[in-house]
């Protein structure tokens, strides 16, 4: 059973035909890639355009916080100036009032 007999196909008995049909999964020859081979392919070209996606992503997410970063800098300016009017329209106002009492 292990080893050849006379009406094995191969010559080589089952162990034989189990290491042929273990070589074909695994074999990693480009012109006869086996099961294995073809799966772990494909597993490294999605894992590939997963590492593209995120890098896109972290792209498009560094452009959002740069975007972000500039408008708070306006707002901030903005509030900023705000703040000066209206301490210099107060300092103004009270010392309009000061000359009237």
């Amino acid at each position: 059973m292990f080893s050849s007999s006379a009406n094995s196909r191969t010559g080589k008995g089952l162990s034989g035909d189990a290491i042929d049909a273990i070589d074909k999964m695994v074999s990693t020859k480009s012109w006869a890639k086996g099961l294995i081979q073809k799966q772990i392919d494909s597993e490294t070209q999605v894992k590939q355009r997963y590492k593209d996606d995120l890098t896109k992503l972290e792209d498009r997410m560094k452009k959002v916080l740069d975007r972000y970063m500039n408008q708070f800098s306006v707002m901030e300016s903005m509030v900023g100036n705000a703040t000066s009017l209206r301490t210099g329209l107060k300092n103004s106002f009270d010392g309009l009032m000061s000359a009237y009492k």
